[in-house]
């Protein structure tokens, strides 16, 4: 898995995520042209993403940054397109 290392100071937060961004949209797009199913793709990203939280944080403290989720679906927060 992944680790949490810290970033330089040369970029700004908003900037790293952006970077990270870009690199994961490249990196999805890279997996769908070579015939990963988009729900297989999905579902590895959060398991890959909540193991790596779940190994910095721990499972208590992801299990609580988590309990919103089902909300923040519901009203809207991850669709992209309305």
């Amino acid at each position: 898995m992944f680790s949490f290392a810290k970033a330089g100071p040369q970029m700004s937060e908003q900037e790293q995520r952006q970077v990270a961004l870009d690199a994961l949209l490249d990196a999805w797009t890279n997996a769908i042209d070579k015939g990963v199913d988009a729900e297989v793709l999905s579902k590895t990203a959060i398991f890959t993403g909540l193991s790596d939280m779940v190994a910095v944080y721990g499972e208590r403290a992801v299990a609580d940054m988590t309990t919103e989720l089902p909300d923040r679906i519901r009203q809207g927060d991850f669709t992209v397109k309305r």
